[in-house]
């Protein structure tokens, strides 16, 4: 979704919400993000999960673009973004056979 929808719902959102407390999380792979995303997330108070599975070798296992390249470091990149402008993070790692082979590296990355 576009920015302009975000900024949309939040506008709904406050003009509906009288009293009540709304917050707002999304779920992504981040590659979309831009500063102006990031900047507005960080001024709403999202919280925005990232799709992150460990260090580079085990992300880019099974995460790549189109161009068969690995997307690790693009979504660290906008890991960093989302931190530089205050927005609320977590990261969602993946689990799988693959990834059991390595659980000190991929659990200890994130905390990095």
């Amino acid at each position: 979704m576009s920015l302009d929808f975000f900024k949309q719902a939040v506008y709904l959102q406050n003009w509906f919400s009288r009293v009540q407390i709304i917050s707002n999380s999304l779920q992504t792979y981040g590659l979309l993000l831009d500063k102006k995303c990031a900047q507005y997330f960080g001024e709403n108070n999202f919280l925005l999960g990232l799709s992150l599975d460990g260090p580079q070798r085990t992300h880019d296992r099974y995460r790549k673009h189109k161009n068969s390249q690995g997307s690790w470091l693009n979504v660290v990149e906008r890991a960093k973004l989302l931190l530089d402008f205050g927005v609320e993070t977590n990261v969602s790692v993946m689990v799988n056979n693959y990834f059991s082979l390595f659980p000190e590296e991929i659990y200890g990355f994130p905390k990095e």
